[in-house]
């Protein structure tokens, strides 16, 4: 299972991975990686939106996270950029969650969500 430490030292909870939160973060690197390779080509979003035959708000909400990106449009992305992509791969995990700390396992979609999140774990606690 990945974990964010971050995100659970914020929470003081220890979190489920759930596919959104698998998802999202994976999204979330791919989006910092093609910010990256912009800055380093010195392409501007609008760009890259164009290369792409879409319209920047909607490559923006890509980026964001706020639209889940198929690998094809990630390949569309990276192919723009004059780049490639790497096959995901399968990490495997040691132990499975046991159904007891499944049980004191707080839900987390996104962290988005976070401040929502957070105050209904505060809420929990007191």
């Amino acid at each position: 299972m990945v974990r964010s430490p971050e995100a659970e030292e914020l929470f003081g909870v220890e979190l489920e991975e759930t596919p959104d939160t698998l998802s999202y973060g994976l999204s979330g690197d791919f989006a910092s990686q093609v910010m990256d390779e912009l800055e380093r080509q010195g392409i501007t979003l609008a760009e890259l939106a164009r290369r792409m035959g879409i319209k920047q708000p909607t490559l923006c909400g890509m980026l964001r996270g706020t639209s889940n990106m198929t690998l094809k449009t990630m390949a569309r992305m990276a192919l723009a950029l004059g780049c490639t992509l790497e096959v995901p791969r399968l990490v495997i995990v040691d132990e499975p969650a046991s159904p007891s700390r499944l049980a004191k396992v707080v839900p987390f979609d996104a962290l988005e969500d976070g401040r929502r999140r957070r105050a209904e774990v505060e809420a929990l606690q007191a």
